[in-house]
């Protein structure tokens, strides 16, 4: 006898999605050495694979294989073989300034050309539920055309929305379903450009594996360790940073400072050609020289003694350096959109020492996980370092709260959590289907 439809149990259907990862960096799972949208992608990835079949698409990179399945995870890669020759060309326009501003070549339709093709030509066949679009803006009306009903979200880690030409960005906007950012900062941005789209915008940060900083604890072999993490460049005002230490060693003799990253200096078309504050206008005279080589001018013959540039590193190594390290220092000029360095410092028991840009003060807790600077301020970078390293107990007090901030809101698990509810918002499904899929834990917005 056959039982009615109402009767039976019905098992959701899972959602199918793809990721379209931004195709200037490459995705070779696990993640643990490249640039931390490639880690975002990955660490949430894994984690949407369990409810839902997810698949990744990114480029082709020296060996990988074009198609490979990893974690429960499709990886579809594409060739990108013209297309950066082409991107180094019409950078090198933008970059003399014969382009418009407004309209930089990384944001054009044109760039990524190749990639974006045959990633298009794939999801005609696969037909996902939900496609998911790292930063380039551009493909969201390129994937409508061919998915006219596909569920687009758009995410976004820079603040180009704001910047970018309104007539390149609106048909763009109108057709997103959904557009989510890495902090209140660079949503609020979108909000007030383009109102009409405010309904639309959500906050999704990035987070931390908790389980890889077992071990970690307040306690330090040498407290008075000092340690910076990210690119190694003007505009993360390194610069400050080591201007800031000379005051700092007067102070405190023993102290240290490790300077951690790839060298790589952001493209003066990314940070400076938009730029209206004279903070970050000025970084254009560190551009022409290596960066790390005007770093060394500035030290002092003390200072040489204790600064390390250690460089980019395997991600164990990076686990210890913040696991070890007293105080994590991000003094950004340009504006952070989160700041990972800050929650896995915090993961550590590492309070930090940021500057008040981007959405790094959404992600530190100012008096209690850490202190904020305002930017490009040697003298007050000095003395909220001094007034850590000058109290112990003040620093293990934020080191504590630190670690438990992050715990509460910036795990890769509540993130994921937060993305699989928004992703079965824009999809329709029912309530009581999105609570058979993801976990009751929506993250609220921290303030």
């Amino acid at each position: 006898m056959r039982v009615p439809m109402s009767d039976r149990e019905v098992q959701p259907r899972r959602l199918r999605v793809a990721i379209i990862h931004q195709p200037w960096s490459c995705i070779d799972p696990p993640v643990t050495t490249a640039d931390s949208i490639a880690l975002w992608t990955d660490e949430v990835a894994r984690r949407l694979a369990q409810v839902c079949d997810v698949t990744c698409y990114s480029r082709l990179f020296g060996n990988q294989p074009a198609i490979q399945t990893v974690n429960g995870i499709e990886y579809r890669r594409m060739s990108v073989s013209i297309d950066r020759w082409v991107k180094a060309a019409m950078e090198k326009l933008d970059e003399l300034g014969l382009r418009r501003k407004e309209r930089p070549f990384y944001a054009s339709r044109r760039c990524y050309r190749q990639f974006i093709n045959g990633v298009l030509d794939d999801l005609k066949r696969l037909k996902p539920d939900v496609v998911h679009i790292q930063n380039f803006s551009q493909f969201v009306p390129m994937v409508r055309e061919v998915l006219p009903e596909t569920e687009i979200i758009l995410h976004m880690h820079a603040e180009w929305l704001a910047q970018i030409d309104d007539a390149w960005i609106s048909p763009r906007l109108r057709e997103a379903d959904s557009i989510i950012f890495c902090s209140n900062y660079f949503a609020d941005q979108t909000r007030r450009a383009w109102p009409q789209y405010a309904g639309r915008c959500r906050t999704v940060y990035n987070g931390v594996t908790l389980s890889e900083y077992e071990g970690a604890s307040v306690e330090r072999a040498n407290p008075k360790r000092l340690l910076f993490v990210g690119r190694i460049s003007p505009d993360k005002g390194v610069h400050v940073l080591v201007d800031a230490f000379a005051q700092v060693l007067a102070k405190h003799p023993t102290a240290e400072l490790k300077i951690v990253g790839p060298f790589a200096t952001l493209p003066k078309s990314f940070c400076l050609s938009m730029a209206q504050e004279p903070i970050v206008q000025d970084l254009a005279r560190f551009y022409g020289r290596p960066y790390a080589d005007q770093l060394r001018e500035r030290m002092t013959p003390a200072t040489a003694k204790q600064i390390e540039i250690v460089g980019p590193i395997p991600r164990p190594e990076l686990v210890n350096q913040f696991k070890q390290a007293g105080v994590l220092v991000l003094p950004s000029i340009y504006p952070e959109g989160f700041g990972i360095p800050i929650v896995e410092a915090g993961a550590c028991f590492t309070p930090a020492v940021c500057a008040r840009r981007g959405g790094m003060p959404e992600v530190v807790d100012d008096g209690r996980t850490g202190l904020i600077v305002e930017a490009n301020d040697v003298n007050g970078l000095a003395s909220a370092l001094n007034r850590l390293l000058d109290d112990e107990s003040l620093r293990r007090s934020m080191g504590q709260a630190a670690q438990e901030r992050v715990v509460d809101n910036f795990t890769w698990d509540r993130i994921a959590d937060s993305l699989l509810a928004e992703y079965c918002r824009v999809a329709g499904r029912v309530t009581e289907t999105c609570a058979r899929i993801v976990p009751a834990r929506p993250m609220a917005a921290v303030s």
